[in-house]
């Protein structure tokens, strides 16, 4: 059974050696304890965590900027992936992001991350902007 629940600074702080274990070696985003656990907009109300089967399957670490609930890190333990786990993920992002009146998802991905990118336009992202010299699309999903 899948279940998606709001990320409190507790739960993380309970969590983070598994965040860092799993996220270990991910070329594409390489986070540190002190990126994990900084204040932002709204980011304890806004990022959820998955469990799957009572275990944890995954995370969103999610904050506010202007009219759009930010990911900032967007991530499904590798066991999981064959779950549509990511999916449901973001469906829950998408509901939390409607009950704080925000119009939009927004986040940033590397060019050369194909999975995530194509992940995203499947699940209704375009790109709106580029970042060419740290090679990041800006992408958007409006759900207003």
């Amino acid at each position: 059974m899948i279940r998606i629940c709001q990320l409190t600074k507790l739960e993380l702080d309970r969590m983070l050696p598994l965040f860092l274990e799993q996220t270990r070696g991910f070329e594409y985003n390489n986070w540190t304890r002190e990126n994990f656990l900084s204040d932002l907009p709204d980011k304890w109300l806004l990022s959820i965590f998955a469990e799957s089967d009572r275990k944890t399957a995954g995370f969103s670490i999610n904050s506010h900027k202007e009219d759009a609930l930010h990911i900032h890190y967007f991530f499904v333990f590798k066991e999981y992936r064959k779950l549509f786990l990511g999916n449901k993920m973001l469906d829950h992002c998408v509901k939390i992001a409607k009950e704080n009146d925000l119009s939009r998802l927004t986040l940033k991905c590397n060019f050369e991350n194909y999975k995530a990118v194509n992940f995203y336009f499947r699940n209704g992202f375009h790109i709106e902007d580029m970042i060419p010299d740290k090679k990041l699309y800006l992408m958007v999903r409006n759900i207003g």
